[in-house]
């Protein structure tokens, strides 16, 4: 297929249903296994030809600020993310074979999988997590952080939630080691648990789930 930074693409439509749901929501693309150079230009400047993009986002670690292997990238209609599909599954990106499945899945029993700073790899189901708190919950509760690292703080803990969706507060507890945050919509809290829970952050591994709104 046609060679896009020298890198194959595979790329499946990103569906989720539902009135509530923004469009870029529902537009949205998971592409995983990314080579550690690509950066969120480099997404957008793929998937431009097909249409308008509302975001596209790359996944980074915040202690060496390269990318955590996979992204996101949103349409603002379903028809320029079915082009985009069609025409770039199968395509090179700089050199690397990438691994793409749904970003937000309804009634799709197949996981995604998101490779952890470890070299592991975690498998969420995005839509089960979407569902397991009410819609007006956007906080989300994150355990074990590294109190005693030198560089945790509230901006390092945003950095690394960041790429998720706009977050509103930031609530450390740093004597029972765990925080709070609290993202501006339900769908970016549950991006958050379904990709970052397991990750490392500063050499812990986190442990996300649903906060109290």
């Amino acid at each position: 297929g046609r060679a896009v930074f020298d890198r194959p693409l595979k790329v499946n439509w990103a569906s989720k249903s539902g009135d509530k749901a923004s469009e870029s929501e529902a537009n949205n693309i998971f592409v995983g296994d990314l080579n550690p150079d690509v950066t969120p230009s480099d997404l957008e400047k793929a998937f431009s030809a097909f249409g308008s993009i509302v975001s596209a986002r790359v996944m980074t670690d915040p202690t060496t600020g390269r990318n955590k292997g996979y992204g996101f990238v949103a349409f603002v209609d379903r028809e320029q993310a079915e082009e985009a599909i069609g025409k770039m599954n199968g395509e090179w990106l700089n050199g690397r074979q990438i691994r793409v499945n749904w970003a937000h899945a309804r009634g799709v029993t197949g996981k995604v999988g998101a490779p952890d700073v470890a070299g592991g790899s975690r498998q969420q189901d995005y839509w089960t997590v979407y569902q397991l708190s009410a819609y007006t919950n956007t906080t989300v509760y994150v355990g074990n952080i590294p109190v005693g690292h030198e560089l945790m703080g509230e901006d390092t803990l945003r950095h690394h939630f960041s790429n998720c969706g706009n977050i509103s507060q930031v609530r450390i507890n740093e004597e029972k080691s765990f925080a709070f945050i609290r993202f501006e919509t339900h769908e970016a809290a549950t991006t958050a648990i379904a990709y970052l829970n397991g990750t490392e952050f500063l050499g812990s591994k986190l442990r996300l789930g649903w906060g109290k709104d």
